[in-house]
């Protein structure tokens, strides 16, 4: 595939259209080669330089429109939503499980990153600031967020957290892999990581983000793709925040031959490191900072993903993770974490849309393989629309005369019928 095929093919897939539009996609291809080469990482350098623009976002949402303007008149426009039940955004909360303690002389030499009270309790052995399980499950299940926790395989003794692993199952947490140094393009030791992990929770790893974020375009995504995940977090900035790629949605990104993998690229926009150690942000402008990012995020409908330390809650920048949830957390998110994000970005993907135009007739057909629930169908014309018949699965969120909102509540199908006036 080249590069104007694989950029055709995310648009397709992002946009959520169906394939019928494919000839009134035109004069796009050096648009589609671009935003190929944004997602394939050729062009990092670029966004290094003016991170807080998503300029795949932007070319994504100027091709929309020109395919609007080239359809016929007896042809609407018809699209997937991008998140459940009509939710503006999505946000994809995770924590990188570092280390889970520190020596006291080293909480003594850092004594600074901390309160008074948490190094005394430290030093005292009352507690342990590096171990904030409990404390995040605590605060997340206040703005009910379920979020990832990326594992290293080889770092830490496991039976010492064996009850915050017992209690992040139960509270459905996403139990993901942290990749050791050297598995970003070596299959053999990803998988024996991803085994070890399987064994010690007693179930599946379905995502990964690769420890310091260290990748290598596109080998790492085929290392991952090869050894069966469903994910990966890992492409963001180490040394500041934004778009590292220029895009803020999921991607089923390239192979070496630029074909669609089956796995999704989740792109990580901010991480807490970033914030303070990079930036050097007080707590009250990285609050500012991460608000203006949403609020951008918001505006295309996108993913944002967040990186949050397990280690860093009780240290200063850290501690204002609350805060961070009380922010975002609104009626007009979906947040969750990168497994259920991935799977329904998967399930969005499989949903396919046929348009049968007959005269000023219109029949649309539904198909939904991977059984997704709660998904918006967009449809605008330029002309009049009226319903002539509609499945009962198919609920009318919205009408005017040239357009209709709708939400595919669950089952295999649906149809709908519509007449152009």
């Amino acid at each position: 595939m080249d590069l104007k095929n694989y950029g055709l093919e995310i648009l397709l897939s992002t946009l959520g259209i169906p394939d019928l539009f494919r000839p009134y996609i035109q004069g796009q291809d050096a648009k589609l080669e671009l935003m190929a080469k944004y997602l394939k990482g050729d062009l990092i350098e670029e966004t290094a330089r003016d991170p807080l623009i998503p300029k795949v976002n932007l070319l994504l949402k100027e091709i929309e429109k020109d395919i609007e303007e080239n359809l016929p008149p007896n042809l609407p426009y018809v699209k997937k939503w991008y998140w459940p039940n009509w939710k503006e955004y999505a946000l994809c909360i995770s924590h990188d499980i570092d280390k889970i303690s520190e020596s006291r002389s080293h909480i003594w030499k850092i004594r600074e990153r901390f309160s008074k009270m948490t190094v005394l309790k430290a030093l005292l052995g009352i507690s342990n600031p590096y171990k904030n399980f409990k404390s995040f499950m605590k605060l997340e299940k206040r703005y009910g967020v379920r979020s990832s926790f990326y594992f290293l395989a080889n770092e830490y003794d496991f039976e010492k957290i064996s009850k915050e692993i017992r209690s992040l199952k139960e509270n459905q947490m996403d139990l993901g892999l942290h990749g050791r140094f050297g598995t970003h393009t070596n299959q053999n030791k990803l998988i024996e990581d991803k085994e070890k992990l399987e064994q010690i929770f007693g179930q599946s790893i379905h995502g990964t983000r690769q420890h310091f974020l260290k990748f290598e375009f596109p080998t790492t995504w085929d290392v991952q793709n090869k050894s069966n995940l469903l994910y990966d977090t890992t492409v963001g900035f180490n040394d500041k925040i934004g778009y590292k790629i220029g895009f803020a949605f999921p991607f089923f990104p390239p192979d070496h031959n630029l074909n669609p993998l089956q796995l999704i690229e989740l792109p990580l926009i901010i991480m807490d490191a970033a914030l303070w150690t990079w930036l050097k942000l007080t707590e009250e402008s990285a609050l500012q900072t991460i608000q203006q990012i949403r609020d951008t995020i918001k505006q295309y409908n996108g993913l944002f993903t967040i990186l949050w330390h397990q280690c860093t809650l009780k240290m200063r920048g850290g501690r204002i993770y609350g805060k961070v949830l009380e922010k975002l957390v609104d009626n007009s998110v979906y947040v969750s974490n990168g497994a259920e994000i991935a799977r329904w970005w998967r399930a969005r993907n499989a949903f396919q849309i046929k348009i049968n135009p007959i005269d000023n007739k219109i029949t649309i057909l539904f198909q939904n393989p991977e059984s997704i629930q709660n998904l918006g169908i967009i449809i605008k014309a330029k002309q009049k629309l009226e319903i002539i018949s509609i499945s009962s699965n198919l609920e009318i969120i919205q009408k005017t005369p040239t357009e209709l909102k709708l939400t595919f509540l669950k089952g295999d199908s649906g149809e709908l019928e519509l007449k152009m006036v």
